[in-house]
């Protein structure tokens, strides 16, 4: 079943966006990202130690070679508009069609906070300990005080996406089309056509140069790297600010292993 409600659709782009468990947005930009690290620390040693293994040339061509078509076949995957693919590009058209749900309204109660900022009175604040407690400190975002910082918080990140002012604030506030008009607009910016098509010409498909359709296309490193920061920088935005919520902290995820192990055996 489709969702249809505001809170289902947000559910549904939160999923796209970041579940592990699917090929979110986020899973296969660390994954690009991840590779490009990778490969930036291998070309560092080599550069520090000429004659050390890595500089062998099928391990250099090794590495060049996979490194290319999967950074890519990465970047073509994530700017997809094919309606049964997981993408960046199928989000944001999906999001400005469904514009109307994004009222000030909605954008608070998917956060389960309440529209009207909450006030408390002269008994409610006595109450509150000024002294902090020894040991850890826990604030429930579910108390009192954090509801009330954190509803005047979407409250104002909601009027920067809208273009609100506080004075003017209401309920059925949108954030316009534009907006996403705008982060579309950005990412082609960013060189990502030219990977995008040496990606479905030479990797995902054996393309014929002789075909009226052939493009040639030269895409450089910078285009790659340009198309990345454009892509994250767009997926921040919408899992951050449009959706209000989580955000990737650090766009290349920490290891759950040591990936220089061995090699200090390499440097010297």
């Amino acid at each position: 079943m489709s969702p249809k409600g505001p809170l289902d659709l947000r559910a549904k782009w939160i999923r796209q966006m970041g579940n592990p468990q699917i090929h979110s947005v986020w899973g296969q930009l660390w994954k690009m990202i991840y590779s490009d690290l990778n490969l930036r620390t291998i070309g560092l040693i080599t550069d520090l130690e000429p004659t050390c293994p890595l500089n062998n040339p099928m391990v250099r061509r090794l590495a060049i070679e996979g490194y290319a078509p999967l950074q890519a076949l990465g970047i073509r995957r994530l700017w997809s508009d094919r309606r049964d693919d997981i993408s960046l590009k199928r989000i944001l058209h999906e999001m400005k069609r469904k514009v109307s749900v994004f009222t000030g309204e909605n954008y608070l109660s998917w956060s389960g906070l309440p529209y009207s900022t909450p006030s408390f009175t002269d008994e409610e604040l006595s109450k509150v300990s000024v002294r902090p407690l020894p040991g850890s400190a826990f604030v429930s975002p579910d108390s009192p005080i954090m509801v009330k910082i954190r509803t005047s918080q979407a409250h104002e990140q909601f009027d920067r996406l809208s273009k609100t002012s506080p004075e003017n604030r209401k309920p059925s506030d949108r954030i316009p089309e534009r907006l996403f008009e705008a982060l579309e607009n950005h990412v082609p910016k960013s060189g990502i056509n030219k990977v995008v098509i040496w990606s479905s010409q030479y990797v995902a498909h054996a393309g014929d140069p002789d075909d009226p359709y052939w493009k040639d296309v030269d895409p450089t490193w910078g285009d790659i790297e340009s198309s990345q920061r454009a892509l994250a920088q767009v997926a921040q935005i919408i899992s951050g600010q449009v959706l209000n919520g989580p955000a990737s902290a650090q766009l290349v995820p920490t290891a759950q292993y040591d990936r220089f192990e061995y090699l200090e055996n390499i440097i010297s």
